[in-house]
């Protein structure tokens, strides 16, 4: 797995860090290993936690992660 994989996964499983990863975007991020850009922390800026969730679950179901 990739690190945004990785991340779509906690997402999808662990109750915390959806709210971790809304909270504190950037530093989550960097933790686990991906370069927050600007982009991406509008992006999350915008989000609430099941809106995270229900976008994780989409792109797995895709076969984007995992």
């Amino acid at each position: 797995m990739n690190n945004i994989e990785d991340v779509i996964m906690k997402v999808m499983t662990e109750p915390d860090f959806a709210e971790a990863l809304l909270a504190s975007p950037g530093a989550v991020l960097q933790a686990e290993g991906i370069e927050a850009t600007p982009e991406i922390l509008q992006v999350l800026a915008d989000l609430k936690v099941e809106e995270l969730r229900v976008m994780a679950e989409k792109f797995s179901n895709q076969g984007i992660a995992m």
